[in-house]
């Protein structure tokens, strides 16, 4: 099997540079197993604490032939203010100091295990964020790409035939830190924060149950805040109305790959820097094609030795915050 290779620094890449302290690493980790997103997305620092402020091209300047004795005739690139916000997850996971005594570690593994819990769960609300969220709907929360992407009359949007409120989607997106990137806030002197994630240990507190009395917890705050930056909309493109079973409709019911391969050679790179995210039941059509037919998907090696199904040199993420009850895009 071939092994792949990360051209763009992730999360993960960038957190091991740095090196932090603290169970940062964990956290990371963590993240990135329930939401496959974090392994390829490159990280860009915003240029504000809550947003990104930058400019978007929304045409290109014309260009002119240059003749002897006379000159070309110029145009102007057109480019508009693009701001994209910052969202903040918080938990704040705590356990019960009787639970700790007598613990030979002092409780250190059994508070992990406890913030694994709330990890993974804010893990999830993030992946379906990055999907589903909707400013619109909630001020508190970033547009996620599938809002984006959920007019079928764009030019990087194709409907695929499915019909009712039991359809998937397929999202492509080609990584590049200049055109289509997550974001983490700006990094403020003497913070707490590593790449928009923050531990915090708050020690011992005391707080009040639900039926009034006291007691006395150790308690962490951890927080994660990121965001979508996308400069270029050929970055991203979405194939809609997918039937998440079934043997109409499908993703590789007639002509679909078709259209998931035009979709993927209209991206900036080809797809070189792509990759398809999609939830278990389509992933599980690609598996299985893979193992039936092949039909151009490979079975290849991540960098960390994990199997990955491709379509040519574009790698198939999963992503099981995509929904299989998408109602369809008229």
């Amino acid at each position: 099997m071939a092994t792949l290779t990360q051209t763009n620094l992730t999360l993960s890449e960038q957190m091991k540079q740095i090196g932090p302290g603290g169970n940062y690493l964990e956290i990371v980790n963590v993240l990135s197993e329930v939401n496959e997103m974090d392994i390829d997305a490159p990280y860009v620092m915003a240029n504000d604490q809550f947003a990104d402020v930058s400019s978007k091209v929304i045409s290109m300047p014309s260009i002119g032939n240059r003749r002897i004795n006379r000159g070309s005739t110029g145009g102007i690139g057109r480019t508009a203010q693009h701001k994209e916000f910052i969202e903040i997850l918080e938990s704040r996971p705590y356990i019960d100091t009787l639970l700790l005594a007598g613990m030979p570690d002092g409780g250190g593994q059994a508070r992990l295990n406890q913030m694994k819990i709330f990890l993974e769960s804010m893990a999830q609300t993030k992946a379906d964020h990055l999907l589903y969220g909707s400013n619109l709907l909630d001020g508190e929360v970033i547009d996620g790409f599938l809002t984006r992407l959920g007019d079928s009359a764009l030019t990087n949007v194709t409907k695929m035939g499915g019909s009712g409120s039991d359809t998937c989607s397929i999202l492509l997106v080609d990584w590049d830190p200049a055109r289509c990137s997550l974001i983490y806030p700006k990094a403020v002197l003497n913070g707490q924060s590593n790449m928009g994630i923050t531990e915090i240990d708050r020690g011992l507190q005391a707080i009040t149950d639900d039926a009034g009395g006291r007691l006395d917890v150790l308690e962490s705050v951890i927080r994660v805040a990121f965001g979508i930056k996308i400069l270029d909309d050929r970055n991203i493109a979405r194939l809609c109305n997918i039937e998440s079973d079934g043997d109409d409709n499908t993703m590789f019911a007639t002509g679909q790959m078709r259209d998931l391969r035009r979709a993927i050679n209209r991206l900036t790179s080809r797809g070189r820097k792509g990759t398809i995210y999609c939830n278990t039941d389509i992933k599980t059509q690609f598996d299985i094609w893979a193992e039936e037919r092949l039909g151009g998907l490979i079975v290849s090696k991540d960098a960390w030795g994990q199997p990955v199904t491709q379509l040519g040199q574009i790698q198939i993420r999963l992503m099981d915050a995509m929904s299989s009850t998408e109602t369809a895009l008229a």
